[in-house]
């Protein structure tokens, strides 16, 4: 994953290795603790979601039909 800005607005490409070009969602919201990403043309997902919560980050990425939720922990162990 790369969040970089081009042509004056926020990107987050999205690679895989089974693609060979990346998946690019605009980022839509930016708020304190809140960002969102969306690309209505892609399949799934057509929108991605980063939050923080507590002391974790939380990603939701999902389309219409469907939503799949991530929690991610800091490694106590690289601190």
């Amino acid at each position: 994953m790369l969040l970089a800005k081009q042509n004056n607005e926020w990107n987050l490409s999205v690679s895989i290795p089974s693609n060979k070009e990346a998946t690019v969602f605009k980022v839509t919201s930016i708020s304190e603790n809140t960002f969102i990403c969306e690309n209505q043309t892609n399949d799934f997902p057509k929108k991605i979601e980063y939050w923080f919560e507590d002391a974790n980050l939380k990603a939701t990425i999902s389309n219409p039909e469907r939503e799949i939720k991530f929690i991610f922990e800091k490694n106590k162990h690289l601190i």
